[in-house]
């Protein structure tokens, strides 16, 4: 099936649906760039647990401070503005 005879000819038509189309990919790169932020903080996160698990005894460090890592990740995921939207966003724009 040719996908372009579905498109309409009128040209204001297509620059709305060219402007939502543009729209929905910053808004989608928008989302990749705040699971990417956060899957950095996580990855420097679990490196600090390894680093406490198998490094030298001098480098240990007190797990209360992983335990304060930990809730400042669940309250920044927690209070991050359009979380819920975001997920709804990316649901929403996967090719079909």
């Amino acid at each position: 099936m040719d996908s372009t005879a579905a498109l309409p000819t009128d040209v204001a038509t297509l620059q709305a649906l060219l402007l939502a189309s543009e729209e929905r990919l910053i808004e989608r790169d928008a989302v990749i760039e705040r699971k990417e932020d956060r899957i950095i903080r996580l990855e420097n996160l679990v490196a600090g647990f390894k680093r406490a698990l198998f490094g030298s005894k001098s480098e240990k460090a007190d797990p209360d401070q992983y335990q304060l890592a930990l809730e400042d990740i669940e309250t920044a995921s927690l209070e991050s503005p359009g979380r819920k939207q975001g997920r709804t966003l990316w649901l929403n724009l996967r090719p079909r």
